[in-house]
């Protein structure tokens, strides 16, 4: 995060063309060739949430939790059972 056009600019400047290595490019990686950039805004609280389907119970699994997560903070996060209705198909 950067505060000013200019240094939003330079940031740019050393981000674009650069190789980007992660578990989802491989080791290969990926040049970087657009960036999206954004406005900071003032976040009061930042919440985030999750969705994935748990064939052995046979329910959409949805998981909030609180943002920000970057301490290393893994306490367990509270979670619901969507189970589809027949009334509703």
């Amino acid at each position: 995060m950067v505060k000013g056009v200019e240094a939003a600019r330079h940031a740019a400047s050393q981000i674009l063309g650069m190789r980007l290595v992660t578990h989802q490019t491989g080791p290969e990686g990926r040049v970087v060739k657009r960036l999206l950039i954004e406005e900071g805004v003032s976040i009061a609280r930042e919440f985030v949430t999750r969705a994935s389907w748990s064939i052995a119970g046979a329910a959409a699994v949805v998981v909030i939790g609180l943002g920000g997560r970057r301490d290393g903070n893994r306490k367990r996060w509270p979670r619901a059972r969507l189970r589809p209705s027949s009334r509703n198909m």
